[in-house]
């Protein structure tokens, strides 16, 4: 053997050596070494869009509009329940613009939710999330039709406002915007996966303006995940509906949603909106009152004493009495 290829010999036998005592240092030497988490992806908001999107679909009955989510390739949606009140069909419509019908399978009134089916296969569909992991102040994205308006995919940003609970049901609370006609729609995560199912926006309306802050709330998705093949299977788990009194009026702001699971936390919204909208109204009735009298005690005084039977004094007071409750 020549001089070269013992060199070289030596040199792989010294090599598995310096390897095999490294193997049998580290399996004797406890390292302290951290533990590698596994943690989500954050996508952009484009990427959220490009993902959730597809399987957002706008939701058409005899009754009203409202929002939804493919959850399999076979063409199941999920949505609210109120959505589909008291219908067993619906028009589906996806974001591509193509057009299904759908068959109500199973609801169940009182958690507010519903499972539709459109024929087909390979539909795109969303990815659920663990509601459980989020805390107040994540950032969440809502996606849906509000106000039942037609077209492009409406998406919307906020963070998780707080967990509020009614009984035996919690919703997230987040200031992502859910309008009437999100309803049914998806909230996801930053990673595009659905923590939540838009549910309800409360807050004042006069003459079509808002006034001051809604609140919006979504059902947290582990609290369906469950009900979901029972729902396919046909489900009806249905809410006597109370008759309205003929003096009551539903604000136009108000989505409908089970009164059973959020009846003591709108409540007091419904009751401070009563009291707001009864100020409001009366209030202008009155200022209404108040500067008429100043216009046509110039305009046309000889109208006054038939018009207006008491004083300037008498309907300044209670132009500025009514907002000073």
């Amino acid at each position: 053997m020549n001089i070269l290829t013992t060199k070289s010999a030596l040199i792989i036998l010294g090599g598995l050596i310096l390897i095999s005592g490294g193997v049998v240092a580290y399996k004797t030497l406890d390292f302290d070494l951290p533990q590698v988490v596994n943690k989500q992806k954050v996508l952009s908001n484009t990427e959220i869009v490009e993902a959730v999107k597809p399987a957002t679909v706008y939701i058409e009955t005899t009754e009203g509009v409202g929002s939804g989510m493919i959850i399999d390739a076979e063409g199941y949606i999920l949505t609210n329940a109120h959505v589909v009140a008291g219908v067993s069909t619906a028009k589906i419509k996806l974001s591509d613009g193509q057009l299904y019908s759908a068959e109500v399978k199973g609801r169940d009134e009182i958690i507010d939710v519903a499972i539709l089916k459109i024929s087909g296969q390979n539909f795109p569909f969303v990815r659920f999330g663990d509601s459980d992991a989020i805390v107040q102040g994540n950032n969440v994205f809502t996606l849906g039709f509000p106000f039942g308006l037609e077209g492009d995919v409406s998406f919307k940003e906020g963070t998780i406002s707080r967990r509020i609970s009614d009984g035996d049901v919690t919703f997230l609370e987040t200031s992502a915007e859910i309008h009437p006609g999100n309803s049914g729609g998806p909230l996801v995560n930053h990673s595009g996966e659905v923590v939540g199912i838009n549910s309800a926006g409360f807050g004042e309306s006069i003459e079509g303006v808002t006034i001051g802050e809604t609140i919006k709330l979504a059902i947290p998705i582990n609290a369906v995940k469950g009900l979901i093949p029972d729902l396919k299977n046909g489900r009806e788990i249905l809410v006597e509906k109370k008759p309205a009194k003929a003096t009551s009026q539903q604000k136009p702001t108000q989505p409908a949603a089970p009164q059973q699971n959020i009846s003591r936390i709108t409540s007091q919204i419904v009751q401070f909106e009563d009291a707001l909208e009864s100020t409001i109204l009366d209030g202008d009735l009155h200022c209404i009152v108040y500067a008429t009298y100043n216009n046509m005690s110039i305009t046309n005084p000889s109208l006054m004493p038939m018009a207006f039977p008491n004083s300037k004094e008498y309907y300044e007071n209670r132009c500025s009495s009514s907002y000073a409750k």
